[in-house]
């Protein structure tokens, strides 16, 4: 899907209560609020992003006995790949508010826009991207992002512009 000349967009989202707090709505289950979408608008989905800052290993792992964790896909749904991804980080400075250091995690996945239609979650889509930085981004194949304890840094939206 992406070729060398490309730009992705980092875009940082506010935290969610101060969103909340500035939309007021009363009679919630009244019909002026229903949204109404057509079948393309339903189905549309957004890149989302989440940037994790390495605390320290872990010596029990909590994965060990309750399930087997998801691996990281090589691509997503929509054809973007985690190389192309590769590439333009390690190509860019592409987070001006943060330098990565030794361990740190992004995430790349897929949500639809509308996550919640009429009080019932949509299906999970089920393919992410999950990369490490050590002194360069990698895709993580080996699951040790388990072995260690994040912070959340950032998060936002995801926005891929192709030039011509």
């Amino acid at each position: 899907m992406l070729n060398s000349e490309l730009k992705i967009i980092f875009e940082i989202e506010e935290n969610e209560t101060t969103t909340i707090q500035k939309k007021l709505i009363h009679n919630k289950n009244s019909r002026r609020n229903k949204i109404k979408l057509r079948k393309e608008d339903y189905e549309e989905t957004i890149l989302k992003w989440c940037l994790f800052e390495y605390i320290q290993p872990v010596e029990d792992n909590p994965y060990d006995t309750a399930f087997f964790p998801l691996t990281s896909s090589e691509a997503l749904n929509n054809g973007l790949s985690a190389n192309s991804i590769i590439n333009y980080l390690n190509s860019n400075l592409v987070f001006d508010f943060y330098q990565p250091k030794e361990n740190d995690k992004l995430t790349i996945r897929m949500e639809y826009k509308f996550p919640k239609m009429y009080r019932k979650s949509r299906p999970y889509i089920g393919d992410f991207i999950s990369l490490l930085f050590n002194t360069e981004w990698k895709i993580n194949r080996n699951f040790d992002d388990i072995y260690a304890s994040y912070k959340e840094v950032k998060h936002g939206k995801l926005s891929i512009i192709e030039n011509k």
